[in-house]
Formats: structure tokens, C-alpha cells, sequence
């Protein structure tokens, strides 16, 4: 018991660095003032950019969402796991999307970073509950 406590603390800390991280490289990189007014890009680079981001984005929706599989799944938990991934592919999406169609998708940009950074935490935050809720 004290061993899962650890861990749970434990990822309850790395979920926390990474959703501060996250937030703070998404304002640094992209600040609200200069969200509309995208850099020109070729096609390679938001490729470049938007490869990799896929890449780690599925993974960590894939790790976190695998363990609720621990725990009864419901209509409730496929809801959120749905928004959870769709928001993060809509994140690297909005790249092209503001690039070569329109600057106003910066909004998209915004939201679905916003979306994915709130549902990492409720997850995080759900799957602890879970966890110590089993062991009590």
C-alpha cells in the first residue's frame, strides 16, 4: 500500500511538471499577441514540427488513458478519452490550418491546447482518485 502511495504521489508530480511546462512553452512560443500573426513556413517545416508532436501527444494519451483499464470502464471514460485525443490532434492540425488556410484558426490553436492541458489534469487527477480510492 504505502509503495502505490508513492507512485501516485509520484505521478501526480511528473503530471504536474508537464502541464506547467506545456502551458509555459505554449506562451513563450506562441504569446497571445502574436498568436494571429503566424511566421511563414513551408510545407517541411510545420511537417517537422507537426511529426514529432503527433508522435508524443498519442503516446501520452495512449499512457494515460490505458489506466483506466484498471478500473470499471464506463460510456463516461470513452467521452473523455474521445475529447482528450481529438483536442490534441486539433492542436497539431491548427498548425496548418492557421499557415496555409486562415490566422483565424489561431483560436483553435488556443482552445485545443487549452482542452488538451485540462483533460491531462483531469486525468491525472481521476486516475489518483482511482487508485486510492482502490486501495482504501
Amino acid at each position: 500500500m504505502r509503495a502505490i502511495s508513492i507512485l501516485a504521489i509520484l505521478f501526480g508530480i511528473v503530471c504536474f511538471i508537464q502541464v506547467i511546462s506545456g502551458i509555459y512553452l505554449f506562451f513563450v512560443k506562441y504569446p497571445i499577441e502574436t498568436l494571429n500573426q503566424p511566421l511563414n513556413k513551408s510545407l517541411l517545416g510545420v511537417v517537422e514540427v507537426a511529426f514529432p508532436h503527433f508522435l508524443a501527444i498519442s503516446l501520452t494519451v495512449f499512457i494515460i488513458l490505458h489506466l483506466f483499464y484498471f478500473f470499471k470502464v464506463n460510456l463516461k471514460v470513452f467521452i473523455f478519452a474521445f475529447i482528450f485525443f481529438v483536442s490534441g490532434i486539433l492542436n497539431i492540425i491548427s498548425n496548418f490550418l492557421i499557415v496555409y488556410i486562415s490566422t483565424k484558426f489561431y483560436i483553435l490553436k488556443l482552445l485545443s491546447f487549452l482542452a488538451f492541458e485540462i483533460c491531462f489534469v483531469i486525468a491525472c487527477v481521476w486516475i489518483i482518485f482511482l487508485f486510492t480510492k482502490r486501495l482504501t
